[in-house]
């Protein structure tokens, strides 16, 4: 899914209502790790085998702004 154009969303936004976040422009959500980005928000859910809580310090490698996971990490 990749977001273009001049209506960037920010990650407040898009977190609007579960969470606070910081007004970051997000360029695109991606739940695979090899498919983020600069400004990406990864989705660190279940997958059919792995989680992608395992891909989490790849995804910040190639830049993703924020990680979404169902996992209560506290």
């Amino acid at each position: 899914m990749a977001i273009s154009g001049q209506h960037l969303p920010t990650l407040a936004s898009l977190l609007e209502g579960m969470t606070v976040a910081p007004r970051l422009p997000v360029s695109d959500i991606a739940m695979d790790s090899r498919q983020v980005t600069e400004g990406t928000v990864f989705l660190a859910v279940q997958g059919q085998t792995r989680h992608g809580i395992e891909f989490a310090a790849q995804a910040i490698d190639a830049g993703a702004i924020a990680l979404v996971t169902d996992l209560d990490l506290t």
